[in-house]
């Protein structure tokens, strides 16, 4: 299962760590990846799915956590990042396995701290909770509604890329690719400011229920590509602008919720040649790091501030790109890369213990 170059992967992009979690008695297969530790303890959600291979898991769990790193480095978050990645199967016995994720998470005494995310739901992240402090939950009163706030992440970066390429939100039509949890919050907001909205999700019911609420038009799951839209917001699984989708998409912007949007950094340089704006999905979908990281490292419970600051960071990495001729996507890691390499503050360096993160949960 290990690929033959694994160390040569993990020091090229510095990882720190990669811990396996297996459970017979439960099931429970899982990941879990610790990129970067330099501003504080990690941060990342639990993601569960029916992985195609064990590679393939592990896979996703190494980018997901090399972006959060990226997405704790540019907001300001003094936090690190990381990911846990659970290999969804039918052997599985779900309470006990994530009761037992939830041990695995409590062993690493506040190193790293988790939430929900694809595939994971509440039921779950409470088992978890059941065995751990250093798990997001929703019963406490100073998260808040962390879907909102990613959502009102990607609203502020939408606005940025609407202003670089001379679009007005009652004149533009959004693409939107799953409408879930945050994909729907995203739908309101759109909506409120006039756009039009084209969607598309698995789950038909999502669908139906954007249009009922929002006056969408429902499209067939792999039709989203090809929709008459300015925007197309990828609000579901990754690596879904790849070489197969690109050429379909008529769409000047791309901007969404979801994470690594971009099969490989060569879709990026071919965004370039089409001129696509594409807004860096780790850049516009930090609210939810924000409104979680600073309730949890700091007690701060109102982030507004820190959420609309997603504007001018994203307008800035467009515009920086567009007079660079390069992807965005390479501007947001150098500029990540670079505050990762530069010395820490006295305040990035006395982010509380272990005991205290424990007391705060």
């Amino acid at each position: 299962m290990i690929p033959d170059n694994l160390f040569t992967r993990l020091e090229q992009d510095d990882y720190e760590e990669i811990l396996v979690a297996q459970n017979r008695a439960s099931g429970l297969r899982a990941f879990l990846v610790i990129h970067d530790t330099t501003f504080g303890p990690a941060h990342g959600g639990t993601r569960t799915l029916c992985y195609s291979s064990d590679r393939e898991a592990l896979e996703d769990a190494l980018l997901l956590a090399r972006a959060m790193t990226y997405k704790a480095a540019l907001a300001g978050i003094p936090a690190g990042g990381g990911k846990i990645v659970v290999l969804d199967h039918p052997r599985m016995e779900r309470q006990a396995a994530f009761r037992a994720l939830g041990r695995f998470v409590e062993s690493l005494s506040g190193r790293f701290f988790t939430g929900g995310d694809m595939g994971t739901t509440a039921q779950d992240l409470l088992w978890m909770n059941e065995e751990t402090s250093y798990v997001a939950s929703e019963a406490d009163p100073r998260i808040g509604d962390l879907a909102e706030a990613t959502a009102r992440g990607v609203f502020a970066g939408f606005r940025a890329c609407l202003d670089v390429a001379g679009l007005e939100p009652g004149r533009t039509t959004v693409a939107i690719q799953g409408v879930g949890a945050v994909g729907y919050r995203l739908a309101e907001l759109l909506r409120e400011q006039g756009c039009k909205l084209v969607v598309a999700d698995v789950n038909r019911e999502a669908a139906e229920r954007a249009c009922r609420a929002l006056g969408a038009v429902a499209v067939e799951p792999d039709e989203i590509y090809d929709a008459r839209a300015d925007v197309f917001a990828p609000c579901a699984v990754g690596g879904t602008v790849n070489p197969e989708t690109v050429p379909r998409l008529r769409a000047r912007i791309i901007c969404g919720c979801a994470n690594n949007v971009l099969a490989d950094a060569a879709v990026g340089q071919e965004l370039v040649k089409r001129d696509i704006l594409y807004a860096p999905d780790y850049v516009v979908n930090a609210g939810g790091l924000i409104q979680g990281g600073n309730a949890h490292l700091l007690g701060k419970t109102d982030n507004r501030e820190e959420l609309e600051a997603i504007y001018g960071r994203t307008r800035e990495i467009l515009e920086r790109a567009r007079i660079a001729g390069r992807p965005t996507q390479a501007i947001a890691d150098e500029m990540a890369q670079a505050r990762l390499k530069r010395p820490k503050t006295y305040h990035e360096m006395s982010w509380p213990s272990s005991a205290s993160h424990r007391r705060g949960w």
